[in-house]
């Protein structure tokens, strides 16, 4: 039985060596004790300096005026819109007929820029198919005004009658 010790113990020895090197070769980190950090002190809060000045708006908090849109269907009717509000009027027309829509009255209304003809989208667009002329006023005062176009032809004299007309009584709210 002492035999049988002495050989494990050689066994042993001999092993010892080759345990040491591959544990030196992976060795295991030892976990490090964690510290508790310091409290840290809380800023100051800083001043903020008083406005001197009324702060201009943005465009984002600026209301934008959405335009009401008119056609020839609204002839006679009653249209509503806020003060610098913009009515967009789109009345059938065809330039290469001679024929052309102009302002009679457009009292409490600013007619912006000038009018703009545009063609019906029909696919293939064909020279003289006809489209819009598109009118874009803008309401400067509160109260009724009125609104009124007439379509008139080449050689159009005083005393002609219209081949159209557009009416519409327009309410400007506050």
């Amino acid at each position: 039985m002492n035999q049988t010790y002495l050989r494990l113990a050689a066994v042993s020895f001999a092993l010892l060596p080759i345990a040491l090197m591959a544990r030196a070769q992976n060795p295991t980190p030892t976990p490090k004790p964690t510290k508790t950090p310091k409290p840290t002190k809380t800023p100051r809060p800083t001043r903020t300096p008083k406005a001197t000045a009324t702060p201009r708006p943005t465009p984002t908090n600026t209301p934008v005026p959405i335009p009401v849109s008119a056609t020839d269907g609204d002839n006679g009717k009653t249209l509503f819109v806020t003060r610098h509000g913009i009515i967009e009027l789109r009345l059938a027309s065809n330039p290469s007929t001679g024929y052309g829509w102009n302002v009679i009255s457009n009292r409490n209304l600013k007619l912006e820029g000038e009018p703009k003809y545009e063609a019906t989208p029909v696919a293939p667009q064909v020279v003289g198919s006809g489209g819009f002329t598109v009118f874009r006023f803008i309401a400067e005062k509160n109260g009724t005004g009125d609104l009124a176009l007439d379509l008139r032809g080449p050689g159009f004299k005083a005393g002609d009658e219209a081949s159209k007309t557009f009416r519409a009584v327009v309410k400007v709210l506050k």
